[in-house]
């Protein structure tokens, strides 16, 4: 639990300052946090990542909009992927 907790922190800190600033810096940030968790973790975010390029790139503020609300719910999946694995041991569980 200690370990999960500390790697969705150091997650949290770089998915904030992307959504505050999408730059290429914060991106990298947060992709670098993406695959230390799927290294050490076995939990893998690359939805995350996508969505999250994508964002960068977008121009329109209808195709922004819907990218963040994706977005947001792609990271609180991974989270709770996180989360399941800390305390059931497994990277997903149906239904929950």
């Amino acid at each position: 639990l200690e370990k999960v907790s500390w790697y969705i922190t150091k997650l949290s800190l770089s998915y904030g300052a992307f959504r505050e600033n999408p730059s290429k810096e914060n991106f990298n940030r947060l992709k670098a946090r993406i695959y230390e968790v799927k290294e050490r973790l076995g939990v893998d975010g690359t939805t995350v990542l996508e969505l999250a390029e994508k964002l960068m790139r977008a121009r329109d503020i209808r195709n922004i909009t819907k990218l963040i609300c994706d977005l947001n719910m792609a990271y609180k999946l991974l989270i709770k992927e996180l989360i399941l694995k800390a305390t059931f041991g497994e990277e997903k569980q149906d239904n929950q």
